[in-house]
């Protein structure tokens, strides 16, 4: 089977959690469209520009060459991926989520990892297999498998005012 029909039918599969492809999830589905043209894309320069121009119209600025089959991206909107990232299999990417450079080097993302709402991973890092990016995480440093990443707690600071 064509290794691009492959990595779709996973995309498929992980994003409507069907097996077969159903033409409805296609009329329907805006994210199934992207995902479609996202692998087309890897081999055709023609679809690669439609690719562009679909996700546009939700943000989604992403290039396939280094995206491992199986990729699930729940609520597809404004998820900015540097071409240069390597993103593994069964990866799920969520809103807002940013994956970039940082002096000249991208991440490394393994299998199965889950990434939550507005997170962002940057600079020449690697992300464990199994590993959970909580929502609202900025993370620049390497993360082992199967760890979850949470972002910094919220503190009040007093301000310090003048009383005459």
């Amino acid at each position: 089977m064509n290794v691009l029909k492959e990595k779709f039918l996973l995309d498929y599969k992980n994003t409507t959690g069907r097996s077969e492809i159903h033409l409805k999830d296609f009329l329907t589905r805006p994210i199934v469209r992207f995902l479609f043209l996202f692998r087309l894309g890897e081999k055709n320069k023609l679809f690669y520009v439609f690719q562009r121009l679909y996700g546009r119209k939700f943000g989604l600025e992403m290039k396939s060459n280094n995206c491992g089959a199986g990729l699930q991206i729940g609520h597809p909107f404004n998820i900015t991926i540097n071409p240069d990232a390597v993103i593994g299999n069964g990866v799920i990417l969520t809103k807002g989520v940013t994956i970039g450079l940082e002096k000249g080097k991208c991440p490394i993302v393994g299998n199965n990892v889950r990434i939550g709402a507005n997170s962002t991973i940057t600079g020449g890092i690697s992300i464990g297999d199994n590993a959970v990016i909580a929502p609202n995480t900025f993370v620049n440093f390497n993360v082992p498998s199967n760890a979850v990443v949470v972002p910094c707690k919220a503190e009040i600071h007093n301000r310090h005012t003048k009383t005459a």
